[in-house]
């Protein structure tokens, strides 16, 4: 027989699957924007306060990229536009039971 199997014994009936494959492909956008907060301590003084920092998430991330850019680095799945960090991820998802 093929892939599945179907068993038949009066009144009942029970279908068996030998094998399933299944496959696909995704993208997953994330999109990030605000500001985020950074409080740096001092842990040798039990965490005693040094200095709070703030700054918008989209300015924070074109700065690295550009500094990544600079030495030939690139984050293809990484764009800024307006305020808005766009973070793309593709993947092949294939599950299969034997």
């Amino acid at each position: 027989m093929g892939e599945s199997e179907i068993r038949i014994e009066p009144k009942h009936a029970e279908l068996v699957v030998k094998k399933k494959k299944q496959s696909g492909n995704f993208v997953i956008e994330t999109k990030i924007r605000g500001t985020a907060h950074v409080t740096f301590t001092n842990i040798h003084e039990n965490n005693s306060l040094l200095k709070p920092v703030s700054g918008d998430i989209a300015y924070i991330f074109n700065k690295y990229l550009e500094q990544k850019q600079k030495i030939g680095d690139s984050f293809d799945f990484v764009t800024v536009h307006d305020d808005i960090v766009f973070i793309k991820s593709k993947r092949a998802a294939s599950s299969g039971m034997e």
